[in-house]
């Protein structure tokens, strides 16, 4: 629908997008550092004391921890974790 208010000025109206049907939020892919875990794989972790227990904690400067508590915390079931490393990392 078209409306004019005032000469050359025009609103369009559009309707919102779609929602995506059927993707499950409870599933969720986490890429940060973290004080020890695999590097060359992903991690799979179904609650935050597995997540401590593979990747540890309090590592400084890192959101990994506080994302993942989070998303447990909401309700999250699965999380997959990448664990990225600096070069040079021991």
């Amino acid at each position: 629908m078209v409306e004019t208010l005032h000469p050359d000025v025009y609103t369009i109206e559009r309707g919102l997008p779609p929602a995506i049907v059927g993707v499950s939020t409870s599933t969720a892919l986490f890429v940060g550092t973290a004080r020890r875990g695999p590097t060359d794989e992903l991690g799979f972790v179904t609650s935050f004391r597995e997540f401590i227990n593979l990747f540890g904690e309090d590592y400084p400067d890192s959101f990994l921890e506080d994302a993942a508590f989070l998303f447990f915390q909401n309700g999250g079931l699965r999380l997959y974790v990448s664990r990225v490393v600096g070069a040079g990392a021991a």
